[in-house]
């Protein structure tokens, strides 16, 4: 593809991990060749008796629980290697910002040998073979919200909802009719916003009643 980046190809052995960590580059010189990192495809080249799992830990696993993955994988978005198999992934959200989702590691292999391979996709012409590169610049697109829509501010609210937070931090998750949280999408609490608002239009239309009783009595 015109946008890719060469392979890199990664050997793990028993008990070697890669930690987690986003493939978006946070430094000016990143984005000199192609600009960001856009997507990635990670292959897998061979399979691996137990462990080695490629983990995504700002996503809950769904249902819970991923049964029969090692300890570093049950609890979070996983794939298991499987020779032939690819994952792909994006490191850019669609307005321009980093996919904080996109955080992944790969898990210490327990038994057997593990072969990957990966290839990031670049926003631009990644320059090879003496071309000259091009620097593209990161654009970032604020999404403007509908009036009165309930939306999480956090694009970490379904992790934090999926481990209770919702119940252990109430007043940031769900706040109050004077202070609403920050995630009550997540939470399962966008009902509130739209009883907080009839409560506040049924004080200023009580209140504007008492101040035309006031102006008529005069």
């Amino acid at each position: 593809m015109h946008f890719l980046l060469q392979a890199l190809v990664l050997r793990y052995h028993k008990s070697q991990k890669y930690d987690a960590h986003w493939d978006y580059f946070f430094h000016k010189e990143g984005t000199a060749n192609g600009g960001n990192r856009a997507a990635t495809v990670l292959s897998y080249l061979s399979g691996v008796e137990e462990g080695g799992e490629t983990v995504f830990p700002n996503i809950p696993a769904p249902g819970g629980e991923n049964v029969g993955f090692s300890e570093c994988a049950r609890k979070h978005l996983a794939v298991r290697p499987r020779k032939g198999d690819a994952v792909l992934f994006h490191s850019i959200a669609p307005h321009g910002a980093l996919e904080k989702k996109s955080l992944h590691a790969a898990c210490p292999v327990i038994k057997g040998v593990k072969y990957s391979m990966a290839k990031w996709i670049h926003v631009g012409h990644y320059a090879t073979a003496g071309e000259v590169p091009i620097a593209i610049e990161q654009e970032v697109h604020q999404i403007p919200k509908p009036k009165g829509a309930c939306e999480d501010d956090n694009d970490f609210c379904d992790s934090w909802a999926s481990t209770g937070e919702c119940t252990n931090n109430v007043a940031y998750m769900i706040g109050s009719k004077y202070a609403p949280g920050h995630c009550l999408k997540a939470c399962g609490m966008c009902h509130l916003l739209k009883e907080w608002k009839g409560e506040g239009e049924g004080q200023q239309q009580q209140q504007q009643g008492q101040e035309e009783a006031e102006v008529t009595a005069a």
